[in-house]
């Protein structure tokens, strides 16, 4: 490419207005992305020859992608004035003019561009663009197909029939689309990303080998949340094994050391994701205990199995039921290994095995002997002990260090607000492992992204200065922070606790740009400056008024900022309140003897008893986020017309939910298809009124003041 600009600059230096010599110099310029160099050289050539119609089509391809689309529109005009039906500029202006908002007239450009080349990818492509956005779904998926056949290794485009296939309530087919996509090549992750949002709403219908090597490559990819699968993966693990007869005996100690925990899909699962599906669980419950009190022998090839093991444990902090028997032994085993003192380095053999034993009921930050272990280099342990060492014992302890680095501005003196405090220093939330990844852009195309019918203020295309309240463990704080560019994120709770655990995550995945404040809302005046973003999600249903919250927020919210509230649904969680009526009746406190002792009553309560509805809520598997769920100090739940009316109280405007769940707004189009907008909250209502399970137990909606946007 070089040569040939090199070549084409020797011809204009002698003669400088040679009209081919400048379209096909324009023509590198483009393809080297410089499109004001190019535009320059393609007027020069059309002023020489005004009668090649290519030379006005390349013009018009330089001002589109210079983002000029009113020019580039002329200059297609000007191509198909001299010759009429000429695929590339039809398609071109298609494009300019469905960017300028003149979507019936790019129907008609592109249909005809398909016309004269019924193949004609780029065509293709930009007509179910066109269809997409004006909402037809069908006609775009029909587009967007056959411009695949025509270049089947186009990666993006798979992606976007993947999306729309998804809106459209079919994420087998969307999923296919994604795998090959992956398979094309998936530098920037967004196929992956995608992908684990969709399987996270899907079930495998039968054990297939090719697609537990996908999950595995899934699960082997960085930077995405392998939780997204965790789900869909065990279902095939079930199915892969569904004949053997051990899965479904009463001891199935052989299956799990054997099978089960050398299975690399299984490992994958239980060491990077937390376990939701009850089979499992008792089946990893049974072969703990039958460990621990010695019905079951492994040996030293054993230990990789015995730490996929311990790691699940700590991934769901220790959630599994505990016998008498259990604590006893347990008690026996730790006594033994404090009187013991320094083990020495590297232990001895019997000393890693106790500790591994201990490590598969509770933090080994929490041993007396925690200080004397995490003086062992960690390459003296076990090769199979080295992750659970780091993560049950060294990194609580780095965390106990970083709290003395949080800053407080203010100090809590309002009573829910202590008693929170106390919940989430006893039981920091959320429990996770990996941040929800998604693809860096600009806060204003993220939000034009979500909700096509509100144009954001012009201040979100600049740098943005981010609020999150009530960030607990950074989960929500460190995503944003990873996916809002150009951003500077605050990040603000009650609980020193979870903040520490904030920042070792933040640390550990280079995110800089994320700040962490000990600060109750109450005192958020305490705080310097107004925000272009402010997020306070499942927070305000935990104060004694949402209402002073909500003003709270705003008093810190920029004139033209949005804000994103989180709050509980009063229908999606019903089965939650019920729960919680069961707790109090049997006089259960929150302390994690009785939260088990719950969980082991929802989980074997008969398959008619409402109880099991707690089942499917994903907090119900891990200690710290079941207490959350099902014991929590202080919650409100609301409806849709109390959202409606708090929201009117404060002169906010609803901009629409944020939804992981795409079929969630398809629904919405369905029901109302005039209504394009999507920010009706009565039909909200009426929408979640006959289809009880559409919303999410927790709404998730952004707002902003009364005229914006």
């Amino acid at each position: 490419m070089q040569g040939a600009a090199r070549a084409y600059r020797e011809i204009l230096e002698s003669h400088p207005q040679q009209p081919d010599a400048l379209n096909l110099l324009a023509l590198v310029e483009m393809e080297g992305g410089r499109h004001r160099a190019a535009v320059d050289l393609l007027r020069r050539a059309v002023s020489v020859r005004g009668e090649v119609p290519q030379f006005h089509c390349h013009l018009g391809n330089a001002l589109q992608a210079g983002g000029d689309f009113s020019e580039a529109a002329i200059a297609y005009r000007e191509a198909l004035a001299l010759q009429p039906h000429y695929p590339e500029a039809l398609t071109g202006l298609g494009f300019v003019l469905a960017r300028l908002g003149r979507s019936d007239e790019a129907l008609e450009c592109l249909n005809e561009a398909l016309r004269a080349s019924p193949e004609d990818f780029f065509a293709l492509h930009n007509l179910g663009d066109v269809l997409a956005d004006k909402g037809d779904l069908d006609a775009a998926a029909h587009a967007y197909r056959k411009a695949i056949a025509a270049e089947p290794g186009a990666a993006e485009l798979r992606i976007k029939l993947a999306v729309l296939l998804r809106e459209q309530g079919h994420p087998a087919q969307a999923a296919e689309q994604l795998w090959a996509a992956i398979e094309l090549g998936d530098d920037d992750l967004r196929a992956h990303r995608l992908l684990g949002s969709l399987l996270r709403l899907a079930a495998p219908s039968a054990y297939d080998p090719d697609l537990e090597q996908r999950l595995l490559a899934f699960y082997e990819t960085a930077a995405v949340d392998h939780g997204d699968v965790a789900e869909f993966a065990t279902a095939l693990l079930k199915l892969k094994y569904a004949d053997d007869p051990r899965l479904h005996s009463d001891s199935g100690h052989g299956f799990v050391f054997d099978t089960l925990l050398v299975d690399p899909l299984a490992c994958a699962v239980l060491t990077r994701s937390v376990n939701a599906d009850e089979d499992l669980e008792r089946l990893l419950t049974d072969a703990r205990r039958a460990l621990l009190l010695g019905d079951v022998e492994i040996d030293a090839s054993g230990m990789a199995a015995m730490s996929v093991l311990a790691e699940q444990c700590f991934n769901n902090e220790y959630v599994f039921a505990v016998s008498e028997q259990e604590s006893a032994r347990l008690d026996a085993l730790g006594a033994a290994l404090a009187s013991r003192g320094h083990p020495g380095s590297p232990p001895p053999g019997d000393v890693q095995r106790s500790v591994l034993l201990l490590g598969m009921y509770g933090p080994l930050s929490a041993l007396p002997t925690a200080a004397e272990l995490a003086d062992i280099a960690l390459e003296d342990w076990h090769q199979a002990l080295q992750p659970v060492v780091r993560r049950s014992l060294l990194e609580p302890l780095e965390e106990r260090a970083l709290e003395a680095e949080i800053e407080v501005l203010g100090s809590v003196e309002d009573p829910v607000s202590r008693a929170v405090r106390d919940q989430y220093e006893a039981n920091p939330y959320p429990r996770w492992l990996e941040p929800a990844y998604r693809n860096p852009a600009s806060v204003y195309r993220i939000v034009q992204g979500m909700f096509p019918g509100f144009t954001p203020p012009a201040v979100l295309n600049a740098p943005v200065r981010v609020l999150v309240v009530g960030c607990g463990t950074g989960r929500h704080a460190i995503s944003i922070a990873l996916r809002y560019a150009d951003a500077e994120v605050l990040a603000t709770d009650l609980s020193r606790r979870s903040l520490a655990f904030a920042l070792r995550m933040a640390r550990q995945l280079g995110v800089d740009n994320v700040r962490f404040v000990e600060n109750d809302l109450l005192n958020v005046s305490a705080i310097d400056g107004r925000f272009h973003i402010v997020e306070c999600v499942g927070v305000l249903h935990h104060m004694r008024s949402i209402a002073q919250g909500l003003r709270m927020l705003l008093d810190k919210l920029h004139e033209d900022g949005l804000l994103k509230l989180g709050l509980y649904s009063e229908r999606a969680r019903a089965p939650v309140v019920a729960a919680r009526e069961r707790i109090a009746e049997l006089g259960l406190r929150a302390v994690p003897d009785d939260l088990r002792r719950f969980r082991q009553l929802a989980l074997s309560a008969p398959a008619h008893d409402p109880l099991r509805r707690i089942l499917a809520f994903g907090d119900f598997y891990t200690l710290s986020n079941c207490r959350d769920l099902l014991f929590h100090v202080h919650e409100q739940n609301m409806s849709l017309s109390d959202v409606r009316d708090l929201l009117a109280g404060a002169q906010l405007d609803f901009i629409g939910f944020e939804s992981a769940d795409a079929t969630l707004n398809e629904a919405y189009r369905r029901r109302y298809p005039e209504d394009r907008s999507m920010r009706d909250l009565s039909r909200w209502q009426a929408l979640e009124e006959a289809l009880p399970e559409a919303l999410p137990a927790l709404y998730q909606f952004w707002c902003a003041r009364r005229g914006t946007g």
